[in-house]
């Protein structure tokens, strides 16, 4: 008798795992939105909240997560601060998991993303899940007056600031830069994926 074999049992002609926890634990695909909150003919309010009713749907149905692109400058991005946004998402759903995909880290300052991520995963009680990018367009960065030779620059700086917080080299309370860094602890299901290249 193998490990294994000792939490199965014969239920009939089909053998059992008393193992499994749920079928949504085990189905093999989870479905996701991705979003832009593009311009549209409603006018804004309506439009978000057109966008957090389907969100609230989405959550009740099951979906697995949300993500919302970042985008500057353009009826592409009615959203241009996602963590605004994902904070009402917060407020109104319960399950799903939301996330920027993906935070521009050269248009932020790396210290102050830190404890915005810190606070919208407090505030979601771990649902929080966050992609960085150093962003692609040349008109969204010359926006902020970046050029994309600098973004490769301040992407790299910003990167290893916000990851080293994240990842264990950075306390919460060390100064850097003439500042000091109070954040609160991310949830403990926390995760970080980087797009795109450096």
């Amino acid at each position: 008798m193998d490990a294994n074999s000792k939490h199965k049992k014969v239920a009939g002609n089909k053998m059992v795992d008393d193992n499994t926890t749920s079928r949504a634990d085990a189905a093999l695909v989870q479905f996701g939105l991705f979003d832009w909150i593009d311009r549209n003919q409603l006018q804004l309010p309506d439009l978000y909240e057109q966008r957090l009713q389907c969100l609230e749907y989405a959550d009740e149905a099951g979906f697995y997560c949300y993500h919302l692109a970042e985008h500057q400058g353009t009826p592409l991005g009615m959203a241009p601060s996602p963590g605004v946004f994902l904070s009402a998402a917060i407020q109104r759903t319960h399950h799903i998991r939301l996330g920027p995909l993906v935070y521009l880290l050269p248009l932020y300052n790396p210290l102050r993303l830190v404890q915005e991520i810190c606070m919208l995963d407090n505030m979601s009680r771990g649902r929080l899940e966050v992609g960085i990018g150093r962003g692609v367009s040349p008109f969204e960065l010359a926006f902020y007056n970046v050029t994309p030779q600098e973004s490769r620059a301040m992407f790299r700086e910003a990167l290893d600031i916000v990851g080293s917080f994240f990842f264990g080299t950075l306390s919460r309370e060390q100064t850097l830069r003439s500042m000091r860094l109070f954040a609160q602890e991310v949830m403990p299901a926390f995760r970080v994926q980087v797009r795109g290249e450096p």
